[in-house]
């Protein structure tokens, strides 16, 4: 879920400052890297 949202704020970046984005970003990359198995899963899905 966590993943979800996140994915939607980033895909939202109009409504958010540079540095948001990056701290945005930078969330995303920490928690694919958490849970590398369930995020290929997730990213699958949203292809």
């Amino acid at each position: 879920m966590l993943f979800k949202q996140t994915m939607i704020q980033f895909l939202s970046l109009k409504r958010v400052n540079g540095m948001d984005s990056i701290k945005l970003l930078d969330k995303v990359i920490i928690y694919q890297q958490q849970n590398e198995q369930l995020y290929t899963a997730q990213e699958h899905l949203l292809l």
